[in-house]
């Protein structure tokens, strides 16, 4: 259970790290009934004062997680309540919902809805998106503008791709009208159906369809010439493929108002993954070759891509212990993602500060809401990390509903000792200063 910030509280000599405002300093930092009241020195009258001692750590913005797939959770009270304690004791302070979800998000009704579950059962921020088309059947346009004024953050069809090119302008040219953005999966529909795994030679070797990358990359140059016509701020979602992240990086440079995102099970793993028909290593784009994958970790420097999520589903065991053909796509991936990403800095993709960036401040410029800083005045919304614990993968301590993982045993790095959002603290770490 979280403990009430009442009073006055300090986090003792951490590393803070901010890279929206700039920020990188040893320093304390005070919090007083839920707000940062000061950074470094802070002459407070408090006689109760509790401290957290910080050395070593670092405090960074609340996480966010840019796609949770709750479906059949949202609408369960227990299993949201477990996803959100999850969520905020791995350092994420906020979640959002994709449109293509069930029942998708493509009324108001439903968008409000998801809204009032998530706030009666977790403290975690959720947003979320709103659906292109009716149904996301790619025929008649939803109701945008409604599900703008009911806080919908964005527009998307989801993974189900729009195949009339008519039908798609009028839906980008609408939401441009409303100033909204629109998050966009890149593949040709034809191409992407006739299979479940990466077009190579595991696929050959185990008799899988295969979903070449150009499934995506043909999807993404169809789109991108859409958003040029329209003028339409664009996200590109889960990006897969290295002509893929090319044709965007490609876009940025010419001034296209785009962006793109990518999972970190595609940063990690490749299509030889699926050996011996490892279902945990389904996912939707699929995993593709290790050049892919060696192209997309170079990009994470470039300012195209705005973050890496988990896409996170959560499934239930049945889901996935079936013939690999038959299983749902996905991973449980909220509980490793940061342990996953600091990875990737230690290997030299990224630098700490980029790593703070695409995990906290790009995403919540994606969802267009208020960006968490580490600002006198500002909300509680932030994280403590002890980037330097090692912790083993053992998906049976998971606290959220699923187990569906394929990094069990994997050795990960950076522990989350406390996530503080508004007036409460989630952690153990507590004595009186």
């Amino acid at each position: 259970m979280p403990e009430i910030l009442d009073g006055s509280w300090v986090i003792r000599g951490a590393r803070l790290l901010d890279p929206g405002n700039g920020v990188d300093a040893w320093s304390d930092i005070w919090i007083e009934n839920g707000k940062i009241a000061a950074i470094g020195e802070h002459a407070c009258e408090n006689p109760h004062t509790r401290e957290l001692d910080a050395e070593g750590c670092w405090v960074i913005p609340g996480m966010v997680e840019l796609s949770a797939r709750l479906d059949g959770v949202i609408y369960r009270e227990s299993a949201l309540a477990r996803e959100g304690h999850a969520a905020l004791s791995s350092g994420i302070t906020t979640c959002c919902i994709p449109a293509d979800v069930d029942p998708c998000i493509d009324t108001p009704a439903v968008a409000e809805l998801i809204q009032l579950r998530a706030r009666q059962n977790t403290p975690l921020r959720v947003a979320t998106l709103g659906a292109l088309t009716v149904s996301l059947a790619g025929e008649q346009l939803s109701e945008m503008r409604a599900l703008q004024e009911v806080a919908c953050v964005g527009l998307t069809n989801g993974r189900r791709a729009i195949s009339n090119t008519l039908i798609m302008r009028h839906a980008l040219t609408y939401a441009r009208g409303l100033g909204m953005r629109v998050w966009i999966y890149g593949r040709d529909p034809w191409l992407h159906q006739a299979g479940i795994v990466h077009e190579g030679s595991m696929a050959g070797r185990l008799g899988l369809p295969g979903i070449p990358a150009e499934a995506e990359a043909i999807g993404i140059a169809r789109d991108l010439s859409l958003v040029e016509l329209c003028g339409v701020r664009a996200h590109f979602c889960r990006i897969s493929s290295a002509a893929s992240i090319r044709l965007l990086m490609q876009a940025h440079e010419r001034g296209l108002p785009v962006s793109a995102d990518i999972a970190i099970h595609h940063l990690h793993l490749t299509d030889e993954s699926i050996i011996n028909f490892n279902s945990l290593c389904y996912v939707d784009p699929p995993l593709r070759s290790d050049r892919d994958r060696e192209v997309l970790l170079e990009s994470l420097n470039h300012p195209v891509v705005e973050a890496i999520c988990s896409d996170h589903t959560p499934l239930a065991p049945e889901d996935k212990g079936v013939p690999f053909a038959e299983t749902y796509p996905g991973i449980a991936g909220m509980e490793t993602l940061l342990g996953l990403t600091l990875a990737l800095c230690r290997y030299g993709y990224l630098d700490e500060r980029r790593l703070i960036y695409l995990l906290t401040t790009g995403p919540r410029r994606l969802l267009d809401i208020e960006t968490a800083t580490l600002q006198c005045g500002a909300p509680a919304d932030l994280t403590l990390i002890d980037p330097d614990t090692y912790w083993r993968v053992d998906p049976e301590r998971f606290l959220g509903v699923g187990r569906n993982t394929p990094y069990k045993d994997w050795v990960l790095s950076a522990k989350v000792r406390h996530t503080i959002l508004g007036s409460r603290i989630y952690g153990s770490d507590v004595t009186s200063a």
